[in-house]
């Protein structure tokens, strides 16, 4: 699970690119395990290292599901290595698992909207426990 790992964040690194792999191949390949937000694609020059890549994710479990489905798999000529990448702060607030067996979609709140949200989120776990 996402959150029993501490470095879990939305963010995954993935490395041992291939050099010439290109942001369609990267969104195709990952797309299926949820929201890609933003691909940055590095590639250092010849001899310093290979291509890696950030992706991030619209939330930790889908980040989560695609780290668990690709690590180790062949995108374009090389067998990919994913860890997570650093977190970037956000005022952004995620709800998720909130269908009848905690697997159901989420919400993606922002500023006012999270207060909010956390008062509702209190109430039903409050109404929940009654």
């Amino acid at each position: 699970m996402p959150e029993d790992d501490q470095r879990a964040t939305r963010n995954l690194f993935i490395g041992n690119l291939d050099h010439n792999v290109s942001e369609v191949e990267l969104r195709r390949a990952f797309e299926k395990y949820g929201i890609i937000e933003e691909v940055v694609i590095k590639r250092p020059a010849r001899g310093q290292g290979g291509a890696y890549a950030f992706l991030k994710f619209q939330n930790l479990d889908m980040a989560h599901r695609a780290k668990v489905a690709m690590s180790g798999r062949v995108v374009g000529r090389n067998p990919i290595k994913i860890g997570y990448g650093k977190a970037n702060p956000t005022t952004r607030l995620w709800v998720g698992g909130l269908g009848p067996s905690g697997r159901g979609r989420g919400i993606l709140c922002d500023g006012r909207e999270r207060l909010l949200m956390l008062f509702l989120l209190i109430c039903l776990l409050f109404i929940s426990q009654i």
